[in-house]
């Protein structure tokens, strides 16, 4: 990890058709150093995942979430879940990472846990393009990189359309 990033991974609440156990994800934020006195800090929360396909044809599905915030990537745990089409996981779980001040590329990404390669399941509406990828202006609050532009705490929802698609609710924060 690069010195002048600093990683969070916040608390997340899942309740899905009947499952509504509640955990503490905790990965604890790296020292701040001096450079990071003037820093930004962007902020992914995931707050609802709805399973269109059936994502994973043996088993249980260990979804996860990977968010890649200017370079630096971090995951959530995995999460049971049984995998049918139309389950809802709703959630508030929060990938954070500091930045310098200005526009930064992030790339958020659903995935099935298995046992030889991690699967990736489809939220973006454009084919063949399985993973969100978008910027964040943090001096504007604008998040950019889709049809619209979208501001700081607004929902954006978005769906995959391929096999083992999924429909993510998220919003992003930018704390300076």
């Amino acid at each position: 990890m690069r010195s002048n990033q600093a990683w969070t991974l916040g608390k997340a609440r899942r309740g899905a058709l009947g499952l509504g156990a509640a955990g503490l994800l905790g990965l604890s934020a790296v020292g701040v150093t001096p450079a990071m006195a003037q820093s930004s800090q962007i902020t992914v929360v995931v707050h609802e995942i709805k399973l269109i396909d059936r994502v994973d044809a043996l088993s249980q599905a260990d979804i996860f979430v990977r968010a890649t915030i200017a370079g630096e990537t971090k995951a959530t745990p995995p999460m049971k879940q049984t995998g049918r089409p139309g389950e809802v996981i709703r959630t508030e779980l929060t990938l954070s990472g500091a930045v310098k001040p200005g526009t930064h590329a992030v790339k958020l990404e659903l995935l099935d846990k298995d046992l030889r390669s991690d699967d990736t399941i489809d939220i973006n509406r454009i084919a063949d393009r399985r993973v969100l990828e978008f910027t964040v202006d943090t001096r504007s609050c604008r998040i950019g990189g889709f049809v619209s532009t979208y501001r700081c705490k607004q929902r954006i929802t978005r769906a995959g359309a391929e096999k083992k698609a999924a429909q993510i609710t998220f919003s992003v924060e930018v704390n300076k």
